[in-house]
């Protein structure tokens, strides 16, 4: 990820399943408020997903808002969906122990465990379960016969 990039845009919208922040640009110190006025302007009131296919670079700090804003969320009892996290991303968050706590979309299409190397049930987590691919990246997939077949 390029530490350089430009100035972060934070769009929010709002449907019967989704708040859904599609973030451009960089998430790092400088640019924090902008996300953090809109998070705050919302309810968490159903699942969250930030459409990450635009951001170029998070730094610590990015990392860390992800973190306070993942811990909302629990409290509210709502998922928070990474979609389209490119690599740089998820190997920043796989460095600093954070990967179990998302879900992500938009990297694989497997809706079964059938394509996993390794499974785990996590049930607490409204009946999905966690694969790692071939990548070496956790899914969070639907639970189905093929998760139960492990179990």
């Amino acid at each position: 990820m390029d530490s350089g990039g430009m100035m972060l845009d934070v769009q929010v919208k709002k449907d019967e399943k989704y708040i859904t922040f599609t973030l451009e640009g960089s998430l790092k110190e400088s640019e924090l408020s902008a996300l953090k006025l809109e998070s705050e302007k919302i309810e968490f009131d159903r699942d969250v997903k930030f459409d990450l296919a635009r951001l170029d670079y998070v730094d610590s700090s990015g990392l860390g808002l992800f973190s306070q804003l993942y811990k909302k969320c629990k409290v509210k009892n709502v998922k928070m969906i990474l979609k389209d996290a490119n690599d740089s991303f998820k190997k920043l968050l796989e460095i600093s122990n954070l990967t179990d706590l998302f879900t992500f979309e938009g990297e694989e299409k497997s809706k079964d465990c059938s394509e996993c190397r390794f499974y785990e049930p996590i049930d607490y987590n409204f009946g999905r379960c966690k694969c790692t691919n071939s990548s070496g990246y956790d899914l969070i997939v639907e639970k189905n016969s093929s998760c139960e077949s492990f179990e």
